[in-house]
């Protein structure tokens, strides 16, 4: 769900980009040119606001999910104002630092997922398969 609203929020903003783009090359003087400019950097900067919020929010949610620790709310460091009244965003600096601590978790899950894959399942079938050749073997010597 929240990865839809943030594909949506993304395609607004291209839209509003190429939107704002004719409606600013409209403009009959530079006075309403600059007006308009300032109306699209208002609406640009609106976007950016809710697609902070939001990957926050998704970065906390798989962090948590993960056991990783997220910053408390109260870290004025990690966490920011958002330009909605009572929203909160990371910052730009704490997002790399919580992606980062989840694709050094997520390996470390993996990394057994494949030591269980190389070292046990793989075994396992090729001892299947010889076993089966052997079976095919004793059935082709026994129905001569």
């Amino acid at each position: 769900m929240a990865r839809l609203q943030l594909w949506r929020l993304k395609r607004e903003r291209k839209s509003s980009e190429g939107k704002y783009s004719k409606y600013i090359g409209q403009a009959a003087d530079a006075d309403e040119k600059e007006s308009r400019i300032m109306e699209w950097i208002e609406e640009r900067e609106r976007i950016r606001d809710k697609i902070l919020h939001l990957r926050s929010m998704q970065l906390s949610a798989t962090a948590e999910d993960l056991g990783i620790p997220v910053p408390p709310l109260s870290d004025k460091e990690s966490w920011e104002e958002g330009r909605n009244p009572g929203t909160v965003r990371l910052t730009l600096d704490a997002q790399s630092k919580l992606r980062q601590a989840i694709r050094v978790e997520q390996r470390e899950k993996w990394s057994v997922v494949v030591f269980l894959l190389k070292e046990i399942i793989v075994p396992l079938i090729g001892i299947l398969g010889a076993i089966m050749g052997l079976l095919s073997v004793i059935h082709a010597l026994r129905s001569k």
